[in-house]
């Protein structure tokens, strides 16, 4: 089993359309592949991360889903909110035990890289226990996206190995804005940056080559 955090500079980057599609990619290459995300805030749930995650891993939403609260907030604000709080002991050991069924697991989390997950607890603290075998860092194509990829980077690398960054390009960003930020970002890093999801399938091949070898 091989496991990667899927991470943002903020939220709503597309990190759940990064991860799903990378998920259902590799299934539909024979790979056995799940997305898995562990607390959901601003919960719907038909139109919520855990439903498309589901889908492309082919499983129940209850089944990629540990948590989820109504407050579209950080999960430690959303879950005071209901008067409760996350067990991290719990959420580190549900993700290790979903991911344990499957080869490749990404599990994807809530708004960004320092998000606060409980009174003391930042996300970043929770990757550092789930060790993973890398973190995937999901940036969207607009203004300040440079200083913000890099910086989350930066932060990432500091106690976890970066895997990838992935630059987000929606049909409505401008590709000359698109193409300034690839140029810009890539010249500062040493690990893949992938433009999605024109470079779809590079970022599926490092996976997919993982699991050939």
């Amino acid at each position: 089993m091989s496991l990667y955090v899927v991470t943002g500079t903020d939220t709503g980057v597309g990190k759940t359309f990064v991860t799903s599609r990378v998920v259902a990619e590799l299934r539909r290459a024979g790979v056995d592949a799940v997305g898995l995300k562990p607390v959901e805030t601003g919960w719907s749930e038909e139109t919520s991360d855990a439903a498309h995650l589901a889908a492309a891993s082919g499983k129940r939403i209850e089944d990629v889903i540990w948590a989820h609260f109504a407050l579209p907030a950080a999960p430690s604000v959303a879950a005071a909110a209901e008067s409760t709080s996350l067990e991290v002991s719990e959420l580190v050991a549900w993700v290790r035990t979903a991911a344990g069924r499957h080869e490749h697991c990404f599990v994807e989390g809530a708004g960004g890289w320092m998000v606060p997950m409980t009174s003391d607890m930042l996300f970043c603290e929770v990757v550092e226990r789930l060790g993973p075998a890398g973190v995937i860092l999901v940036s969207a194509s607009r203004l300040g996206t440079i200083n913000h990829t890099l910086l989350t980077a930066e932060a990432v690398q500091r106690t976890l190995p970066l895997a990838a960054v992935v630059l987000s390009v929606r049909p409505t960003d401008p590709p000359a804005e698109a193409a300034v930020h690839m140029e810009e970002i890539s010249k500062r890093l040493t690990v893949p940056v992938i433009e999605f999801p024109r470079d779809l399938r590079d970022l599926v091949a490092m996976f997919h080559v993982e699991h050939q070898a």
